[in-house]
């Protein structure tokens, strides 16, 4: 009984955090042949943040993703791992209200090695339907920051079915809302209590996060003076972005982990223009001009809106990477310079 309670107590909170990741991800790249995902719906309209706030607001602030299917979630952490849903996860929109955590779901701070591990080889050697069954068993367990890491990495997989890929993306995003971009859990870091003359900028500084990040996951104006003693949820970053030219779309990660992803409105980029040079681009400059969002790259790369592409920035296409304007705002928000965006052709 006591862990058909936990199992419902988590079901909620991810729901919570499926509306706050309302921050990241509509995405809807032009899948691969044979794909038919559906890119998890971020609050933010193709990408947005849901404003993160104690009762997950309205979307300007976090990745968004689906409600949890009900029977997602084992009550018993020895029962099965429900079958997969051909029709994917249920993405209607879950009731908010806030639930405190129950105290066994604060205290996981990073994947555990032995999950590290599992993930590892279970992608390397494994089948994904033990890791699907092995990931609703930690869920069972209340390690969500487990079950996430083990699922992440089968994200991109080639040996998935689409049913198979676009269970996971669902579940992946509704993690990714709960552990990442909710304030209502903090699961990778305690939360950070304000000291005396501490501003949301300093604050931001010592995660090696936005502060515009930080902002929107909590709900709060970034301009606003921080209150002595204010609890802040906040995550240690920086986050990375991956441009994946065959999944025609931009996933970011925190710490290796799925945390999001973008549609790819266009792009001139090959992959025969990274041909014995380096994939792994350098964040070297952020610009926003009368709201139009870039983030310049190494190699001459470019992300933006795409409005911004099309009046303001005269760029060649092989050094576009356009994304829609909510989209190119929420990378914006999120990548700093210390983040690194890999090319996988």
């Amino acid at each position: 009984m006591h862990l058909v309670r936990n199992g419902i107590v988590i079901l909620v909170l991810i729901g919570v955090g499926y509306a706050v990741y309302t921050y990241v991800n509509k995405p809807e790249p032009t899948p691969p042949p044979g794909i038919d995902t559906e890119i998890p719906q971020a609050s933010i309209e193709s990408g947005t943040f849901v404003e993160l706030g104690t009762e997950v607001a309205s979307p300007d602030s976090v990745p968004t993703f689906p409600k949890l299917p009900p029977n997602a979630l084992p009550g018993d952490a020895s029962s099965e791992a429900p079958p997969f849903n051909a029709t994917g996860a249920d993405k209607s929109a879950s009731d908010a209200n806030a639930l405190a955590p129950p105290a066994s779901l604060t205290q996981s701070k990073s994947p555990s090695l032995s999950a590290a591990t599992a993930a590892k080889t279970s992608a390397a050697t494994g089948k994904f339907s033990d890791a699907w069954a092995e990931a609703h068993k930690l869920l069972g367990e209340n390690r969500l920051v487990d079950a996430h890491a083990l699922l992440s990495a089968w994200y991109g997989s080639p040996d998935l079915s689409p049913d198979e890929e676009r269970q996971l993306v669902d579940l992946l995003g509704q993690l990714a809302g709960t552990i990442i971009y909710s304030n209502t859990t903090h699961l990778l870091e305690q939360p950070h209590i304000v000291r005396e003359n501490e501003s949301l900028k300093t604050v931001a500084a010592l995660y090696g996060v936005p502060p515009r990040l930080l902002a929107k996951i909590n709900g709060i104006d970034e301009q606003q003076p921080l209150r002595p003693g204010e609890k802040l949820k906040v995550v240690r970053g920086p986050f990375d972005a991956v441009l994946d030219l065959q999944r025609n779309e931009v996933s970011l990660q925190l710490r290796g982990q799925y945390a999001g992803r973008f549609p790819v409105v266009r792009t001139g980029v090959k992959p025969e223009h990274f041909k014995g040079g380096p994939t792994d681009l350098q964040v070297k400059e952020k610009m926003n001009a009368r709201g139009e969002h870039y983030v310049g790259l190494e190699r001459n790369l470019g992300i933006y809106a795409e409005d911004y592409s099309e009046n303001s920035l005269k760029m060649p296409a092989e050094s576009s990477i356009v994304l829609s304007a909510r989209d190119a705002e929420d990378v914006y928000d999120i990548l700093t310079y210390e983040s690194k965006v890999a090319i996988a052709p």
